[in-house]
């Protein structure tokens, strides 16, 4: 990191054109930052957004899928400064009625599975059974955390790169408070933006069942999912359409937070299976620069 700035991981587009599939062996193709953009912003006056865009090959040199992500940029004193979400310090209060309800509402979601849903039977402006999370607490956090996604170092480990290099943010604040750009940005602690962006697949996959292909996934993280916080991921049908030979179906997906605040939005695009046409077609690949180059 470098000294004064804060980063965070913002938003993706992903697109699939195969499944991944159990013994597979994977290679992959980088660029690093891809592009630069620097714009004005209301979180730090001025932000500058990091793309990166990545490519998988399976073994043989398919290209499985491939995407384009980004990360936020800014100057700490100036995230200080504009003290976006300063009014978010409080922890959420809940009711025992609030509890019942979220857990009531997590209790209907639906795993479509093995029953498959066909193109014929979706309607444009059909609403996806709704995914809940939360509310968000550090066992939610840290069972993320282990399953990958962030390394967890002990407390000496943690000293040891503090003090070598002070760090926008690392993964426990024992003993010290969170550095400036951490509480700065989001005043309760946060967990990283492909946390609740992952609850967006869940929803898809739930719905579109296993016959279902995703095709084309979007997001775009426009505030922090903080500790307290109860997420509801809702989707509804914008389009279905034919694209060749492909069933597709085009879904608006928010994240909506206990405040009513959209956290994510964006869309993705599902290819279903048709009782007309027979199983799920396959995208073809984007044209990129081929895996040897």
């Amino acid at each position: 990191m470098i000294t004064g700035i804060a980063g965070f991981y913002s938003g993706c587009d992903r697109e699939w054109f195969r499944p991944v599939c159990v013994g597979d062996d994977y290679t992959y193709r980088v660029i690093h930052p891809s592009e630069i953009k620097v714009k004005s912003s209301k979180f730090a006056e001025r932000i500058v957004l990091g793309y990166e865009q990545l490519d998988y090959y399976r073994q043989g040199g398919d290209l499985v899928a491939g995407y384009s992500s980004y990360e936020t940029w800014a100057e700490i004193e100036k995230i200080k400064e504009m003290n976006k979400y300063g009014n978010l310090s409080a922890m959420p209060v809940y009711t025992t009625k609030d509890i019942e309800e979220i857990y009531a509402a997590q209790d209907r979601e639906e795993i479509r599975g093995a029953k498959p849903r066909y193109w014929e039977d979706v309607n444009v402006g059909d609403e996806l059974i709704p995914v809940v999370r939360g509310p968000v607490s550090e066992n939610e956090r840290d069972a993320w955390m282990a399953g990958g996604h962030f390394h967890k170092l002990s407390d000496r480990l943690n000293r040891l790169l503090w003090e070598k290099e002070p760090m926008t943010i690392i993964s426990t604040f024992a003993g010290r408070e969170p550095p400036a750009g951490f509480k700065a940005a989001h005043p309760r602690p946060a967990i990283a933006g492909q946390h609740p962006e992952a609850w967006r697949y869940v929803l898809l996959t739930n719905w579109m069942g296993d016959d279902g292909f995703l095709w084309k996934f979007n997001s775009q993280i426009r505030m922090f999912t903080m500790m307290g916080d109860t997420t509801w991921v809702k989707g509804k049908v914008l389009k279905k359409y034919c694209d060749g030979r492909k069933n597709c179906v085009d879904i608006d997906i928010q994240n909506i937070n206990q405040n009513g605040v959209v956290t994510i939005k964006g869309t993705a695009t599902v290819i279903l299976p048709s009782r007309e046409k027979g199983p799920v077609v396959y995208p073809e690949p984007y044209n990129r620069v081929p895996q040897e180059c």
